[in-house]
């Protein structure tokens, strides 16, 4: 049998009292893992990426208002109501002290970004050091997400650089999660050269485009590069959403175009060019970056067979910078498109008012009048035209022309309907279908030709009658 040695002793072994220590460990550590935590978190995205909002290089003089978006979303699982609540921790001050003006630095909340809770902000507030409640969730406290935009007004801010800090809190309504706080950096640079000002030709925030009205097919967007930013500059613009209606109609952004003009120093986009989701380049400055003034066009093509409706989605015009200039949201245009109710009937005569036959004879060669129908609409739906002979042919002394010598036929012009008289036939007094749509209520066009026989006992003279023409939905 083997015996240990007196002196042999065991390596790694622990002294007696670890152990109930080691046991209390493992149980701490088993309930931990079994133990499932809330998701209760905020966070804040700048439009341009990054984790600051920056306002760069701006100059004060002539400088319009500028936005700077975020969007804040809230994470949570907790199912109960909580809020967001906003605060300036430090107001923006430059290295000596010196504050950006109160009233200065606006924030808003943009309307219609958030699914489920309500916003508190709709209209501009000044930032404060005090606790703001920008958002409140529903009673159910659903996840959700919104943007806030901030709005600076440089022209009566001195020249240098301003930082401060923001926070935002996601903080429950009666309930024992802790509150999740973030914080951004805020920094703005304002110089007394170079500002780019962009102006619409109504001073509006919009670009307002309407297909009834021949004087707002178009609409000019004016931008002056003022003082010159003393390096290349690109200015491009966003479209990142379709054009909406109300209810949930889209059409298509290439029904809208844009070129440049006036432009005196730099490269712009001369020729019309269609919108599209891409980020599209309006224009490049020259190498100094030097001042120029050019105008941006936008004109609307044809949409009279679109549903109608008014559409809208937003421009986000972006500055690209070199060397010191940093790159940045300029401004955000709305751009609306106006699309009415279309459904109407076009007549074109030969005489211009009805139907007549000049210096007839007896037994001459049959006449001839024509007249073309075209129908303009947008809503989808079937209809049919009629005509009303109110008369028959008759001359001044009262003389009339009998019906069977009087016949009609109409004609196809890629005409997508049904014509009633293909065929010739006897034009009577009263009313009488000639045309019903297709099922789509296309627009459509035709030609209704009209032949006039001269009986043998025809009085010479001039003979006329008046028809009325009606579109009607069926």
């Amino acid at each position: 049998m083997f015996e240990r040695h007196p002196e042999m002793k065991e390596k790694n072994t622990l002294p007696t009292k670890i152990y109930p220590f080691l046991t209390f460990l493992l149980v701490i550590l088993t309930i931990t893992a079994g133990k499932s935590f809330a998701a209760f978190s905020i966070s804040v995205t700048p439009f341009e990426g990054g984790q600051d909002i920056r306002f760069g290089n701006i100059s004060a003089k002539n400088q319009p208002p500028l936005n700077k978006e975020v969007t804040v979303r809230a994470t949570t699982d907790i199912a109960k109501q909580y809020r967001v609540i906003q605060q300036i921790l430090e107001p923006l001050a430059d290295e000596t002290g010196a504050e950006i003006p109160y009233g200065d630095l606006l924030v808003y909340a943009i309307r219609g970004t958030n699914t489920y809770g309500t916003l508190s902000v709709i209209n501009e507030i000044p930032i404060s050091p005090n606790r703001t409640v920008i958002y409140t969730s529903n009673p159910q406290g659903a996840q959700d997400s919104f943007q806030l935009a901030y709005r600076l007004i440089p022209e009566n801010i001195a020249a240098g650089s301003y930082r401060g800090r923001i926070s935002y809190t996601l903080e429950p309504i009666e309930s024992g999660v802790s509150s999740s706080t973030l914080i951004l950096n805020i920094f703005v640079e304002i110089s007394q050269e170079g500002a780019i000002k962009i102006q619409t030709q109504d001073s509006s925030k919009n670009v307002f485009l309407k297909q009834a009205d021949a004087q707002k097919h178009s609409f000019e967007v004016s931008f002056q590069i003022i003082g010159g930013l003393g390096r290349q500059f690109k200015i491009a613009q966003v479209i990142s959403e379709a054009l909406m209606s109300n209810e949930g109609i889209e059409l298509p952004l290439e029904v809208v175009s844009f070129a440049v003009s006036e432009n005196k120093k730099g490269v712009a986009v001369l020729e019309p060019t269609v919108l599209t989701k891409k980020e599209q380049l309006i224009y490049s400055s020259s190498p100094d970056g030097a001042s120029d003034n050019f105008v941006v066009s936008y004109v609307l093509s044809d949409i009279s067979s679109e549903k109608p409706g008014k559409y809208a989605t937003k421009i986000k015009y972006i500055l690209e910078g070199t060397g010191n200039i940093e790159s940045g949201l300029l401004e955000t245009l709305h751009l609306q498109v106006e699309n009415d109710k279309i459904f109407d009937l076009e007549i074109t005569s030969e005489t211009g008012w009805g139907i007549a036959f000049t210096d007839l004879k007896a037994e001459t060669p049959p006449r001839i009048n024509e007249v073309t129908i075209e129908v303009k609409t947008n809503l989808a739906k079937p209809y049919q035209i009629t005509q009303n002979v109110l008369s028959d042919l008759t001359d001044k002394q009262g003389n009339t022309i009998p019906n069977d010598y009087f016949h009609l036929r109409t004609e196809s012009i890629n005409t997508k309907g049904n014509l009633r008289f293909s065929d010739k036939g006897v034009v009577k007094k009263g009313d009488a279908i000639l045309f019903s749509s297709d099922n789509q209520g296309s627009p459509d066009k035709f030609k209704i030709i009209y032949e006039l026989e001269c009986p043998k006992d025809l009085k010479a003279g001039d003979y006329s009658t008046r028809i009325t023409y009606s579109l009607l939905e069926i």
